[in-house]
């Protein structure tokens, strides 16, 4: 059957091209499977030590050891994934691919061969898809596709795949080089209608979704994703519409660390990302504890803000400017009701892309005098001190 053969191919472009674009999102790049996106928060846990920093510069001129800075819930560098080079890396690339440009679909009814290639000049981690495959003029067949990243590194998967007796439907058996499997079954409908179920293993875990496609592009559907190292189970569901124009909204709910985490965004065809979202501790009595909202363009650039409540009553928030090259500048406050200044600290915050951070940390006492104290944190957490003002 060779449409479906052929619309087969086309569906894996049009599930993994729109989905890549989507795992620009998401805290793990795959070129297979559904985002199980964390959202962009910072959301700094601004902790009042132990001892003042106002009373400690007096005496030592540093800041106490067990000072709690802020820390970033998603990762040292505040980005759309985990890679800072999927929220800009200083190319001016936007985060997804800006239009694919077909350079090739061939196939030749005499031998069964046929050749797809898809390229991408602009936007987005992959450069290039070329597949080539044998069909057996019975709907079965084997083909390869190779990803050609923009950063010159290749990852390729091979798969079988097989018509059903009825001539609508379709497996798929594939695996990647790097150690990733995806499974798929794909039912065909009137009007051009597909339905997919596609189960996806990698080393983070199994992802397993469930989607229609229509003619013109557009696919909505669902995903549960689970990691069987987290005592979290699922730790993601997600609920995603892509249109055809590029238009797409996705509501991410799981369990991150400690953190129930939800997450709500709104992507425009010009690569633009609206972002609302919540960060909750099960342990605290205040419902959530992290909320906040980001607007990035599609360089990776923006701004955004969050709020952070306590059970003591006292109130964090932050200011955060997203770079085109990954990093993050944060300004934030902490506020304790309980004393008489307003605020009890404040600090700027630089995480580069690196993975470190760098910034300020200023303790304003009742009398109006205050101290500033610089450090630096290393992507492991370590922090340095550096000598209070």
């Amino acid at each position: 059957m060779r449409t479906s053969v052929l619309g087969l191919v086309g569906l894996l472009f049009i599930t993994i091209g729109c989905e890549q674009a989507a795992n620009d999102l998401s805290p793990s790049t795959t070129v297979a499977g559904v985002p199980t996106a964390l959202p962009i928060v910072s959301a700094a846990r601004v902790m009042r030590p132990s001892v003042s920093l106002v009373e400690l510069s007096r005496a030592t001129v540093q800041p106490p050891a067990d000072l709690r800075l802020p820390t970033n819930l998603s990762g040292r560098v505040v980005a759309l994934s985990e890679d800072a080079g999927e929220a800009g890396d200083g190319s001016g690339q936007p985060r997804s691919c800006v239009a694919w440009v077909t350079v090739e679909e061939s196939y030749d009814a005499a031998t069964g061969e046929f050749r797809y290639q898809y390229d991408c000049p602009e936007g987005g981690d992959i450069a290039s898809i070329v597949t080539v495959g044998n069909d057996d003029g019975q709907g079965a067949g084997h083909y390869t596709t190779t990803y050609q990243m923009r950063d010159g590194s290749t990852q390729v998967w091979e798969a079988d795949y097989a018509t059903g007796a009825d001539g609508t439907s379709q497996h798929v058996d594939s695996a990647s080089n790097d150690g990733q499997t995806l499974v798929g079954d794909y039912q065909y409908g009137p009007g051009g209608i597909t339905i997919a179920h596609e189960v996806w293993t990698g080393a983070e875990g199994t992802s397993v979704t469930d989607y229609t496609t229509t003619p013109g592009g557009a696919y909505s559907g669902s995903s549960v994703f689970d990691d069987p190292s987290t005592e979290a189970s699922p730790d993601w569901t997600t609920e995603f519409s892509y249109e055809a124009d590029g238009t797409y909204t996705y509501t991410s709910t799981g369990t991150w660390e400690q953190w129930a985490v939800v997450t709500e965004v709104v992507g425009q065809p010009d690569g633009s990302e609206a972002y609302v979202y919540s960060y909750d501790d099960p342990a605290t009595a205040v419902l959530p504890d992290y909320e906040g909202q980001a607007a990035l363009a599609a360089d990776g650039t923006g701004e955004g803000t969050w709020t952070g409540l306590a059970d003591d009553g006292s109130v964090s928030t932050g200011h955060d400017v997203y770079a085109a090259d990954g990093s993050v500048f944060e300004t934030w406050t902490w506020d304790d009701p309980a004393t008489a200044q307003a605020p009890d600290q404040e600090g700027e915050t630089t995480y580069h892309v690196d993975g470190t951070a760098t910034g300020t940390v200023t303790e304003h006492a009742a009398d109006g005098s205050s101290v500033t104290c610089p450090f630096s944190m290393t992507a492991d957490e370590a922090v340095t001190w550096g000598e209070c003002e």
